[in-house]
């Protein structure tokens, strides 16, 4: 059940990525536009317009879903586009949010993501300076 609306989830994600215009709908256009940049076979583009045709010239979600069930390689340009997907949402993230997206690749690269100091490293700080302080105080020794 969780893996069906997952299914449904992702389904959902890639039809919005295709819908270009927001219609709620997908016509041959906007499919081969999306199926090519996922790697999709160009000498399909025919199979795929009948298909369309076949459906009216085009489609809504659950019509998309039932051509996915049938076409094999659409299913592989899904993934494509799933990926083409989180990259966008990526982008759009690090541009709404810097600070956010900067602390996630700092835990993805093992560094801590706390951009306050701890009161150890500021009782370090405090101590180095003062020591610091204390060398420019003493005089220089003779010669």
């Amino acid at each position: 059940r969780h893996e069906a609306v997952a299914r449904r989830a992702e389904i959902a994600q890639v039809f919005g990525l295709i819908d270009n215009d927001s219609s709620g709908s997908i016509d041959f256009g906007e499919m081969l536009q999306a199926a090519l940049r996922a790697g999709f076979d160009p000498s399909q583009a025919e199979e795929l317009r009948s298909n369309f045709e076949a459906r009216g010239g085009e489609i809504g979600i659950d019509e998309f879903t039932e051509l996915l069930a049938e076409r094999e390689d659409l299913n592989a340009c899904m993934e494509g586009l799933l990926a083409e997907g989180r990259k966008k949402r990526e982008r759009q993230e690090r541009i709404r949010n810097p600070i956010k997206v900067s602390a996630s690749q700092n835990r993805r690269a093992g560094r801590s993501t706390n951009t306050r100091p701890s009161l150890a490293d500021m009782r370090l700080d405090q101590q180095r300076s003062e020591l610091l302080e204390a060398k420019r105080k003493q005089p220089l020794p003779s010669p």
